[in-house]
């Protein structure tokens, strides 16, 4: 809405790729994904944030947009986001996808899509210190806008608290993470005066079943499914308002793991190990070992995240990444 062509070409071809990403972590018509500065409130709104807005707008979807400002301000302006980003927001077969944000390329993100399913999370950052409001991991289903599921450590225990971080948002202490397509694992290391526990939160209203096999728990959203592993027993919450969707591990030093895929994806998983701070997990043909401290390994061969760039790359199938807006 600008009128110097010169500032409107530059600044189209910046919300070319915010939207690019916007498309990128949309599913079902809900924006959701991992992010370095998380809120209850729009972890708990599914659609209806103002970026739900946005993208309801720009990709269509199931949901109607509200009235907030920068949707107003979008439609009134003559700017037409790249046709990608709608293609990503509604992917025909699997992408995946990585790019970093922040200074020194400190937010390192990876993102695992199907038309049913996105996983995305934070990998190396600030490993073992305090935490702010980082949201390190996200799971959001296509058929149910809050069949969503994450994890974290909490920075205080009061329902809708004004902490940084808080019960849901963020985490107190940050854990080591590490994503290989569909499979994510997080180790916790909590200092001995942290809440000696971490969290996951799963409403169970909103998802079709919830069975259990071996150690697995296994989350069924129409065709999506999320299998989750944790080297502590799993508890509900059975008291306050996040009673059934919130579950509980006990201990300072506890390991997570996260995949989703179809109907086929318990037949994919192997038993995870913990033990000394590493943990194994196994889906497919893929072995992820990951350490607390150095580098993880993916079928033995050491890896580290690439490409250090804050331009999404972006792979669909089995080809390589490649950068959205490469010729």
């Amino acid at each position: 809405m600008g009128g110097d062509p010169a500032l409107k070409s530059r600044a189209a071809a910046l919300i070319d790729q915010i939207f690019v990403m916007t498309g990128l972590h949309t599913t079902g018509g809900v924006p959701a994904g991992s992010q370095g500065r998380a809120y209850e409130k729009e972890l708990l709104a599914g659609p209806a944030t103002e970026l739900g807005s946005v993208a309801a707008i720009a990709f269509g979807g199931p949901f109607i947009a509200s009235y907030d400002r920068a949707a107003v301000l979008f439609c009134l302006s003559d700017y037409i986001p790249p046709p990608l980003a709608a293609t990503l927001a509604h992917p025909k077969g699997t992408l995946q996808a990585r790019y970093t944000q922040g200074l020194d390329h400190l937010g390192k993100l990876t993102l695992f899509k199907t038309p049913d399913v996105q996983l995305s999370t934070v990998s190396d950052h600030k490993t073992g210190q305090p935490g702010h409001q980082q949201h390190v991991i996200d799971v959001q289903c296509a058929a149910h806008p809050m069949a969503r599921l994450w994890i974290n450590h909490p920075g205080e225990l009061k329902e809708w608290g004004e902490r940084r971080p808080s019960l849901l948002a963020g985490n107190s202490h940050l854990p080591r993470v590490a994503q290989v397509g569909p499979l994510a694992a997080l180790i916790y290391d909590l200092p001995d005066d942290a809440f000696p526990f971490t969290q996951m939160f799963a409403p169970q209203t909103a998802f079709d079943t919830i069975t259990h096999e071996n150690r697995w728990t296994i989350l069924a959203s129409g065709a999506a499914r999320i299998a989750i592993w944790c080297s502590a027993p799993i508890t509900p919450m059975t008291h306050g308002q996040y009673t059934a969707a919130l579950h509980r591990a006990p201990g300072h030093r506890t390991a997570w793991v996260v995949a989703v895929g179809d109907e086929t994806l318990p037949a994919q998983l192997g038993e995870p190990h913990f033990e000394n701070l590493t943990l194994t997990a196994r889906h497919g043909e893929t072995t992820l070992t990951l350490p607390f401290t150095g580098p993880a390994l993916v079928n033995g061969v050491p890896t580290v995240f690439a490409p250090l760039s804050p331009t999404p790359h972006i792979a669909t199938g089995n080809s390589p990444l490649a950068s959205w807006n490469t010729p």
